[in-house]
């Protein structure tokens, strides 16, 4: 059981995290502009 739960609780937050981040660069278009003004506002959302 230990080991499932640890292999679990690593995937998801590992595939969950990737997932959003490439999203939200592809969809949000006011996301992508802030990046380019901001650079301080990437690394903020990324953390």
């Amino acid at each position: 059981m230990d080991e499932k739960k640890t292999k679990f609780r690593k995937k998801t937050p590992k595939h969950g995290v990737t997932k959003t981040h490439k999203n939200k660069t592809k969809y949000d278009r006011k996301s992508s502009k802030k990046k380019l003004n901001d650079p301080k506002s990437l690394l903020d959302e990324i953390s």
